[in-house]
């Protein structure tokens, strides 16, 4: 009886262990790091917006816990390209997760209410300057 037990219990270490390793490795791998901060991005329209960025590299990723200027150009976008009651407050919580998973509903990819690459690609921006949203070029 102990050896099946202790048995199981290296098993379920184990198990566990792996999922771990692959749920924090997949963002580490993929992505320069987690956004913190804004560049220019260049909107099909012709005009400039922020969007999130880590270190300057576009290719960033950013989910429910995260606060920062990123967070609050993401919110800009949500709230005026895609009509989502949210406020432009940098923290990236239950409310804009919900937000970025109706948006990315609407775009047509994974609405899994995190931030990364695909979302950066399908998402409209919004341009304050111009008043308009636009996807981003490149």
């Amino acid at each position: 009886m102990l050896p099946a037990k202790s048995a199981m219990l290296a098993g379920t270490v184990l198990l566990s262990s792996l999922g771990l390793g692959v749920a924090t490795a997949g963002p580490a791998a993929a992505y320069a790091g987690y956004c913190n901060s804004t560049v220019s991005g260049l909107l099909h329209s012709g005009w400039s917006t922020p969007v999130p960025a880590y270190k300057g590299s576009v290719d960033c990723y950013m989910e429910k816990g995260a606060q920062s200027s990123a967070v609050s150009a993401l919110q800009r976008a949500l709230k005026y390209c895609y009509g989502q009651n949210l406020s432009v407050d940098g923290i990236f919580g239950n409310d804009t997760r919900n937000a970025l998973i109706n948006a990315q509903s609407k775009e047509k990819i994974s609405a899994d209410g995190g931030y990364g690459t695909q979302t950066r690609k399908a998402l409209k921006w919004y341009g304050s300057s111009s008043d308009t949203c636009a996807g981003l070029k490149g």
